[in-house]
């Protein structure tokens, strides 16, 4: 049984967006999975204004493609009795309003330059960009791909969890001097203080001082913790 914590995670996303803590397409650049940006004229759907490069390459098309073949686009890349299906779901939860929720379901697509149907599973989240409305006005998809006994679900999912963990943590990070970085990846190396000192020509009393400076900020209670800030701000 696959497990799907990706829906747990566009809530989060939905608020970056909205709250322009987060661009769409830097983020459709790192996330291998469809992404697709609706836009919303008074709860109805009236054009894609976004689509990630991963998904525009599943499909072999873009959003400007997609909106000219309008529901064409559904018949090209769906089964009829699933998109009637789906389609319903996603037009009563965008008629509900509530950004609070979300709308999740499974579907098979047909992909570029292929004859079958994959699985995906997709999420959809109401999404607020402007200020200026109460309102939601556009409408976020995410789909991922059901094969490989959940490899590709996996990948997606962690990715989410580092952009979580990086969002969470960026304030400690801006807190560390360049010196501090620089010992952290000494450090995350398996260099010893003296290593460290030889390195950078500073006194091993020094690095001691910089060590426990930067694990009182970081609050790091294992060495685990510690590496897995140093792997998520790429300072190893």
């Amino acid at each position: 049984m696959l497990s799907y914590p990706i829906a747990g995670h566009i809530d989060s996303l939905g608020r970056a967006v909205s709250n322009s803590k987060i661009n769409i397409e830097e983020l459709g650049e790192q996330i291998p999975a469809a992404i697709m940006m609706h836009e919303l004229q008074g709860n109805i759907p009236v054009g894609v204004s976004y689509m990630s490069p991963f998904g525009c390459n599943l499909l072999g098309t873009c959003a400007e493609e997609i909106n000219e073949l309008g529901f064409a686009y559904y018949e090209k890349y769906f089964i009829k009795e699933e998109v009637e299906s789906s389609v319903a779901g996603i037009q009563n939860y965008v008629l509900e309003g509530d950004a609070h929720h979300q709308y999740s379901f499974f579907q098979q697509v047909r992909l570029r330059d292929s004859p079958e149907y994959k699985w995906f599973f997709t999420v959809c989240k109401l999404v607020q960009t402007s200020e200026s409305s109460k309102s939601s006005n556009q409408l976020m998809i995410i789909s991922t791909q059901v094969e490989g006994e959940g490899h590709m679900i996996d990948k997606v999912n962690k990715v989410l969890d580092d952009y979580d963990f990086v969002k969470q943590n960026y304030r400690k990070y801006a807190s560390l001097t360049k010196r501090e970085k620089e010992i952290i990846t000494f450090i995350a190396n398996g260099c010893s203080s003296k290593e460290i000192a030889d390195h950078i020509y500073i006194s091993v009393h020094t690095v001691n001082t910089h060590r426990k400076n930067i694990l009182n900020k970081l609050e790091s209670k294992t060495f685990a913790a510690f590496l897995k800030f140093a792997i998520a701000f790429d300072l190893i």
